[in-house]
């Protein structure tokens, strides 16, 4: 049996869009992100899908947004692939989320007690509970998992929710538990959302963010996308397999290019942006469908004290330089040029509390 497991597609949320890049690809990479996550899962054929809330995002929240959702969700069901999900704290505050009218074969948990989806043909159940308005609490509400069943020892059973467990620097404290709580229900797996970089908690049981499926800024840069599970199907049914599959369209990547201590001069800056550049773009490369990513980078000019003043004078034309070079290479941005020290840069951007 095996089953694909995503969260936070933030459809729509877009990003900001940055020097040089298309504002349609910008607007669009949420969705295509979807449309990968779908695809992904006919192509490997997965038994089932799981997705572990904040499908919206409460800054595009409208008919057009759900419509393509639906009929993403819909080439799920013509495949008779089930889909099982809960509400993040996004959803939670969408004024059309609550609206849609989903296809046969999905079933959206209940947010205020948990609930279960039995699958008798694959004996597997998935218990989870979404959030509602009283998951916003200054302390992030209750802990909704101590309150989750223990896991029926006739079936594989798969917890989600949505939640930040005991804390996560950046993240809005949601539905807060521990990894002790969740091993106590005695589940296979616990399929995670709220974080937006991939992360295994543990592996007796597995816990596991998946992370987002596209990045939406440089505090989310690297491979983004979901997290295929196989369970075997004989006696015990362990978790065989917790593969990462990379499905974003606009990778975000951060280049350090350090001159050193004993160069004359920035003349040889160049020569390494290109070098450091051309790397992204080797490591975003995907296959198939994914093979074309857009990178967006940030470039980090390390200099050292005594060709500070050098560096903050040429920024500009080092960024357009920087610029100049992306284009040559292909499907690489630059979005910012920064001047920084050996320490690292002073100017980095807070972390997102709305998350």
């Amino acid at each position: 049996m095996r089953f694909l497991h995503a969260a936070d597609l933030h459809l729509d949320s877009g990003f900001d869009p940055t020097a040089g890049v298309p504002l349609d690809e910008a607007r669009a990479a949420s969705r295509l992100a979807l449309a990968h996550l779908v695809a992904a899962a006919l192509r490997e054929r997965v038994d089932l899908v799981v997705l572990g809330g904040d499908v919206f995002d409460r800054s595009r929240d409208d008919e057009e947004t759900a419509n393509f959702w639906i009929e993403q969700l819909d080439r799920l069901h013509d495949a008779r692939v089930p889909v099982v999900m809960v509400a993040g704290n996004h959803d939670a505050e969408s004024e059309i989320f609550g609206q849609v009218v989903h296809p046969d074969g999905v079933t959206l948990l209940s947010s205020l007690e948990p609930t279960s989806r039995v699958l008798d043909h694959l004996d597997v159940a998935v218990v989870g509970q979404g959030l509602d308005e009283a998951g916003f609490a200054p302390d992030g509400g209750p802990d909704l998992a101590a309150g989750f069943p223990e896991a029926d020892p006739g079936l594989f059973t798969i917890g989600l929710l949505h939640t930040s467990l005991g804390g996560r620097k950046g993240y809005r404290s949601f539905a807060p538990t521990s990894a002790e709580v969740l091993r106590a229900r005695g589940y296979g797996y616990w399929a995670l959302g709220h974080v937006h970089q991939r992360g295994v908690v543990s592996t007796d049981p597995w816990i596991v963010y998946p992370g987002n499926v596209q990045g939406r800024g440089m505090l989310e840069t690297g491979p983004k996308g979901a997290t295929l599970v196989t369970v075997d199907d004989g006696q015990g049914r362990e978790i065989r397999d917790a593969r990462a599959l990379e499905l974003d369209t606009v990778r975000w990547s951060i280049c350090d290019v350090e001159i050193a201590d004993d160069a004359a001069n920035l003349d040889d800056a160049l020569a390494r942006i290109e070098a450091e550049l051309s790397r992204s773009m080797v490591e975003a490369r995907g296959e198939g469908p994914f093979a074309d990513r857009l990178v967006l980078a940030r470039v980090n000019l390390v200099c050292p004290p005594r060709l500070r003043e050098e560096c903050a004078r040429r920024e500009s034309e080092l960024a357009l330089e920087a610029r100049a070079i992306a284009d040559r290479l292909g499907r690489i941005r630059v979005e910012r040029v920064a001047i920084v020290g050996p320490s690292g840069p002073a100017d980095r951007e807070p972390l997102d509390p709305a998350r």
